[in-house]
């Protein structure tokens, strides 16, 4: 191998291993939020969601956590809601963000539409007569297909819980840890 050779390939096996590396910290996927199963949400959804909610309420709009993670579930609870007579479409969903801007129902990402649609089914689902039987196949359903969260947005405990993620190398600062 040349010198010329060796000035070439160094550098591009540095650059394979930097995007491995990067693409494990992303669950696998580039610019994915969260792994449901082999369906990814992106991280630009949550972002756009995250958005546009601010826009609409401000402070007391949702973080990033709590829109990934209905993100994550949409599938399963819109699904399982719909077969239930509880589904709530797309564009009641964009009628309604409507209402509350005054602004075009089309403005709104779809990725706004799934959440506000995930909602929705949630709080319908509470009302149901068989709201425990939906409720468990769609857990059922989201425990078969496993959910692996960017650590970015938090790590999922056994229990069900998104916590933030901990890096054991940070030490926190007085700061940090005062009262």
């Amino acid at each position: 191998m040349t010198r010329k050779s060796y000035r070439r390939v160094v550098p591009a096996l540095g650059a394979l291993v930097v995007a491995a590396t990067l693409t494990a910290c992303g669950g696998g996927q580039p610019g994915a939020a969260a792994l449901v199963g082999d369906r990814a949400v992106p991280s630009a959804d949550v972002t756009a969601v995250t958005r546009d909610l601010t826009a609409i309420a401000g402070d007391a709009a949702p973080s990033s956590t709590i829109v990934l993670i209905a993100l994550a579930q949409a599938p399963a609870v819109l699904e399982h809601t719909e077969e239930a007579g509880l589904g709530y479409s797309d564009q009641q969903a964009r009628d309604d963000l409507a209402a509350q801007t005054g602004g075009d129902p089309e403005d709104f990402a779809d990725a706004t539409v799934t959440y506000v649609r995930t909602n929705a089914a949630i709080q319908a689902l509470q009302s149901a007569p068989d709201a425990q039987a939906i409720a468990t196949a769609i857990s059922e359903d989201l425990a078969s297909d496993g959910i692996e969260f960017n650590p970015r947005f938090g790590t999922l405990t056994d229990e069900g819980a998104v916590v933030s993620t901990t890096y054991p190398w940070l030490v926190p600062t007085a700061a940090a840890v005062a009262p």
